[in-house]
């Protein structure tokens, strides 16, 4: 919606912005349906404007995808169906030999990142690499 049709102003606190950057990668992680509903799991189901008047979050929210994406509400589909498959997105293995964390954990992930080997944050990827090196201690001990 225009600014000038804009019927009364709605101000977010600035930790709450729904727009962090207006990148592509960005269009695509919250600029579809899915992305409208987590908006407002966020945010709640609406707001109260300047006027006083409540507006739902969904409103908002389809208005403003519809404003970036040429007056439609896309899909994550039709987002996802967009994106141009390499090898490695479906090249999946079995890692016999987990990775065993020798040293600075931290820059153990950053290895793995910079390797693309992982996309997780430092606390996810140190829980899953530990997991699996319980997991292959006790395959290793039941055979």
């Amino acid at each position: 919606m225009r600014p000038d049709r804009r019927p009364h102003s709605i101000t977010l606190p600035d930790s709450q912005k729904l727009l962090a950057s207006r990148a592509a990668t960005t269009e695509a992680q919250k600029h579809h349906t899915v992305g409208i509903y987590d908006a407002e799991r966020h945010f709640g189901r609406s707001l109260t404007n300047s006027a006083g008047r409540v507006v739902p979050i969904r409103w908002i929210g389809e208005q403003h995808v519809r404003e970036d994406c040429q007056g439609r509400i896309p899909s994550l589909a039709d987002w996802l169906g967009r994106i141009q498959p390499e090898p490695w997105m479906a090249n999946g293995r079995i890692d016999n030999d987990p990775t065993q964390i020798v040293g600075d954990p931290r820059a153990a992930w950053v290895e793995a990142v910079t390797g693309h080997q992982t996309i997780l944050g430092f606390e996810e990827w140190l829980l899953k690499v530990s997991v699996e090196h319980v997991q292959h201690r006790q395959n290793r001990a039941a055979a």
